[in-house]
């Protein structure tokens, strides 16, 4: 416990202020990977059945869920990030997702349905065009 009356010497003493503390959550969520929103309206806005954006949208909450807990996943969009880096990007959002579709479309576990790698490709386009991937 503090004796002093002196502010000063409590801010010393406590670490930080509350507008030290409201710049650092304002920063944290500029950095924030709001990904998952980004893609959601991608395929709402994308011009396919609804059927097809039901399935989307699905495999959007299941690949979220499934990338928190696989390292292979991890892995992979870290491989992705760095081949974006090495690459041309003067190309549009769909013409990148198929590039790394194509590439990579191998490289996932049999478990993985083709909508499920697409989704996840476009999670990492999106985190790559937000640069969260530095």
């Amino acid at each position: 416990m503090i004796s002093s009356q002196d502010y000063s010497e409590l801010i010393r003493c406590k670490g930080i202020t509350k507008a030290e503390l409201n710049t650092m959550l304002d920063h944290h969520m500029e950095k924030t990977d709001n990904s998952v929103s980004l893609v959601q309206d991608y395929i709402e806005r994308k011009q396919v059945t609804i059927g097809e954006k039901r399935k989307l949208k699905q495999s959007l909450a299941k690949i979220v869920e499934a990338e928190c807990k696989s390292l292979e996943l991890q892995t992979k969009q870290q491989t992705m990030f760095e081949y974006m880096d090495t690459i041309s990007t003067d190309v549009s959002f769909e013409e990148m997702a198929e590039t790394l579709l194509s590439r990579y479309s191998t490289t996932f576990p049999i478990e993985y349905s083709q909508t499920y790698r697409y989704v996840f490709i476009l999670l990492v386009i999106k985190r790559w065009e937000r640069g969260l991937n530095e």
